[in-house]
């Protein structure tokens, strides 16, 4: 079953590392319609949402810094790389 197969491949690393914090990730964006039913509650358990909760994402980083663009230098850091 396609569903299982996945199920199975986005919480090996739970199994694999018991003593991680969440144990389950998604392996694709379609993983979380796929699997529904299983990541809705966890999320919510983890991030402690309320089961009606909406999460509304705005890309619109013009806000952000000097028109879209932080530079960490001028807040005294020091470069950095981030995974999004």
């Amino acid at each position: 079953d396609e569903q299982k197969a996945i199920l199975e491949q986005c919480t090996r690393t739970g199994v694999e590392n018991p003593s991680s914090a969440l144990g389950c990730y998604a392996m694709t964006p379609s993983d979380y319609d796929i699997l529904n039913a299983f990541f809705d509650p966890v999320i919510r358990d983890y991030h402690g949402a309320a089961a009606n909760a909406v999460h509304i994402t705005d890309w619109d980083a013009s806000d952000v810094g000097e028109n879209g663009v932080l530079d960490m230098s001028k807040l005294g850091l020091d470069e950095l790389s981030m995974r999004v």
